[in-house]
């Protein structure tokens, strides 16, 4: 009898056992997936945002009130604003461009084959570029670019912002996972 009761104590308890691991095991990966689309969340939310510096720039560029030198004040004042933004551009469609900061291009460099002005123009609105190595320091980055039309509708060029991906790295590592801990 002890033997028998043995086994069955034993065999219910691995029934339990296997259970309680499958309902834990099927909590976890729910929890995860809830903070996986909540990083997800946060990164697009920051993209968004920094993407309003983009709309800002192309609608102050649509003005075409400006000098080559106001505008480059202007990306300049913008980039000391926010820490997250490593330059602004403007590449306009006669293959001109102005750029915040001090880099100057290498010769026979075609912004409009860049990715940045070809997605922006694909999309014909706010377009996040795939992440490319910097121009200036090679460190990966990813362009927020858009058309900039003016009153007549007629297209001028495409206005972007280099965002760094160790700042978007940055928000990922902040961002708080329940109260176990961070991303």
């Amino acid at each position: 009898i002890g033997v028998i009761l043995t086994i069955v104590v034993t065999i219910g308890l691995i029934v339990q056992y296997a259970h309680l691991n499958r309902i834990i095991r099927k909590d976890k990966e729910q929890s995860m997936d809830k903070s996986l689309e909540y990083l997800g969340y946060q990164i697009n939310s920051s993209l968004r945002y920094h993407g309003q510096y983009t709309v800002v720039a192309a609608d102050f560029i649509a003005l075409e009130s400006w000098t080559e030198n106001e505008v480059k004040d202007y990306f300049d004042r913008l980039i000391a604003n926010n820490p997250y933004i490593k330059s602004i551009y403007f590449g306009d469609k006669y293959n001109n461009l102005i750029i915040s900061g001090d880099w100057i291009p290498p010769e026979n460099y075609e912004w409009t084959t860049r990715h940045w002005y070809i997605k922006a123009l694909e999309y014909d609105g706010l377009a996040y570029s795939d992440v490319f190595l910097d121009a200036i320091d090679q460190k990966p980055i990813i362009a927020i670019s858009k058309p900039v039309y003016n009153q007549e509708n007629e297209l001028l060029g495409v206005v972007a912002c280099d965002i760094s991906l160790e700042k978007i790295i940055e928000i990922v590592e902040e961002t708080k996972v329940k109260d176990l801990g961070y991303s």
